[in-house]
């Protein structure tokens, strides 16, 4: 059955830097000609039956859990081959769209295979019900599902064209359990690279690639945590304790990178959080 929602948007609901456009479901889809592209955000996958998508020149087949997502003005044709093609869809835009589907990897089109298409379905019905309600903060309500919509999403996809980003975190995964089991130790580039035998310049590669970082780099921002967690302690240990704890013998030196990546130094850092004593 059909299910269709273009919410009214006030000029404050566009202030969000999420807004939902709209969200339906369609119980056999039409066939749908876009020369110029659409001018939102559209996700759509199928539940039902079976379809194409034309794109950039090639065609895609469109079954059950199967759907692809389309960023702004990108040409595309799509059209049932197998009805009744029940589709579910919903389109969407904001100021902060584009940095976040930047980060999830999802700034471009791409047609994906769904491993759990039943938990976005939840949430896009979640959204229609949010949107098509009385609630005063109903655009707000949206806009937070639909962030919580696009990590799902995240989660949910593959594709057989998967590419650097996500190969590199997971080929990372053990590097990453490394550095966090062995942080308080002395670490080079070459034991990091050697746990995933790689050579230290593909290490540094994938790293940029995957958390646009250097490896160092992530050592000492998790070197950092670790420290903050142990400055505001009940224990309250001295920063020189904490220094060695994290893998800095030399504390002056433990200071100057502390206060390089947070603006100020261990002992300001405490007396933020630990003013007031007992």
């Amino acid at each position: 059955m059909d299910r269709i929602l273009f919410p009214l948007l006030t000029e404050e609901d566009k202030k969000l830097p999420f807004i939902l456009k709209s969200v339906g479901v369609r119980g056999n889809q039409e066939h749908i000609v876009r020369p110029e592209g659409y001018p939102d955000y559209h996700w759509l996958h199928c539940a039902k039956g079976k379809g194409n998508l034309r794109i950039a020149e090639k065609e895609y087949v469109i079954i059950e859990g199967t759907g692809f997502f389309l960023v702004p003005a990108v040409p595309h044709e799509y059209f049932a081959t197998e009805e009744p093609w029940e589709t579910h869809w919903i389109t969407f835009e904001g100021h902060a769209a584009s940095s976040v589907l930047e980060i999830l990897n999802l700034n471009n089109w791409g047609v994906y295979h769904l491993n759990n298409r039943h938990t976005l379905e939840r949430t896009l019905e979640n959204i229609y019900h949010s949107g098509k309600s009385r609630n005063i903060s109903r655009s707000l309500d949206c806009s937070v599902l639909l962030y919580q919509l696009l990590v799902q999403l995240k989660h949910c996809i593959s594709t057989d064209t998967s590419r650097s980003k996500p190969a590199g975190q997971y080929q990372l995964q053990p590097v990453i359990q490394y550095i966090e089991e062995n942080f308080s130790k002395s670490i080079s580039l070459d034991e990091m690279a050697q746990v995933i035998s790689v050579t230290p310049q593909h290490l540094c590669r994938l790293f940029k690639q995957s958390h646009g970082t250097r490896p160092f780099d992530y050592l000492t921002r998790y070197r950092l945590q670790k420290a903050k967690e142990l400055l505001i302690s009940p224990a309250a240990p001295s920063v020189k304790s904490v220094s060695m704890e994290v893998g800095y013998n030399d504390t002056s030196y433990f200071c100057s990178i502390f206060k390089e990546y947070e603006g100020i130094t261990p002992t300001e850092f405490r007396n933020m959080y630990c003013s007031i004593q007992p």
